[in-house]
Parts: C-alpha cells; structure tokens; sequence
C-alpha cells in the first residue's frame, strides 16, 4: 500500500519536532546576559560572558580633574558601546541611586579589538566622592545582547 506524501511529510515534521526542540518561531525571546559589579574589573571566566572578554574601569584625581577611563577586550566581530560615566556622591556609598552623573562620554565600535575611553573632567565640586562607571554593551542592530557595568574605587575629593 502506498503512503500518501501528507502521511509522510507528517511523519517527517513530527519527528523533526521531537529531536530538533521547538521551532524558533515559538522560543521566547532570549534575555540579554547582564553582569553588575562592585569591582573595577571583570573577566570572561567568572561571571561567564559570552561577547566580552574583560570589561575595566578606572579613576584618578589631580587637583579639580579627574582623568577617567574605561576599556573592554572582545575576540568577536560584534558592535560594542562603551559608556565611560562619571558620578559624585555626598557619601561614599554602594548604591546607585546616591550617585548622580557629572559627565558621561560614549563610544560604539565594530570588530574584534581592545578599545578604550579616556577622558578628563576638570571643575570637580570640593566635598564630595566620586568614581567612574563603565558601561560596555554588545548590540546586535540596537538589541543589546550582553551588558558588563563596573565601577571605579572610590575617591574623595577635598579641594
């Protein structure tokens, strides 16, 4: 007896189904990969990252200036921001939302490279802390992918 072709293409789907997972079409969206840190520094090897090898941030002040920088490393074709952002703070604290941005200077490239953003700011106000958070985000067209955000030490500033 011979099969019909929609009995076979039938047999073929469901079987693609059952070893191939779920068509791409009905897989939710997938989250872009976020790593928040306390430190100056991260690395591709804890937490994992998947487009970024490092992420560094860096700060020092001289006089009212505060030289800022901040850098990433990736070994793969992707677009990468980097926001170099810094903030001040009546306190030193951990928290974000005591901070406020004085500055901020960004940059988006292309490609496998190291690339960094340095910049000075001059006029810093006497009494307060500051430091320097960095920002690196790998897009795919303007959907971010993968977020690293690191800060710089804390540094105070006395006049």
């Amino acid at each position: 007896m011979k099969k019909k072709p929609t009995a076979v293409f039938t047999a073929i789907l469901s079987a693609a189904l059952l070893w191939g997972g779920v068509p791409a079409a009905a897989q939710p969206a997938m989250e872009p990969n976020i790593v928040v840190s306390d430190s100056s520094y991260v690395d591709g090897i804890s937490p994992r990252l998947k487009y970024l090898s490092s992420v560094f941030t860096d700060m020092t002040i001289r006089g009212n200036r505060a030289d800022c920088q901040g850098n990433y490393t990736t070994f793969q074709n992707v677009k990468v921001q980097l926001q170099v952002m810094l903030q001040k703070s009546s306190f030193h604290s951990s928290l974000d939302s005591d901070w406020s941005e004085v500055a901020s200077w960004d940059l988006t490239w292309t490609g496998p490279a190291q690339k960094i953003l340095a910049r000075s700011y001059t006029g810093l106000t006497p009494g307060y802390y500051y430091r320097v958070k960095t920002t690196a985000t790998v897009l795919d067209g303007n959907v971010p992918l993968e977020t690293v955000v690191v800060h710089s030490a804390v540094s105070y500033y006395g006049g």
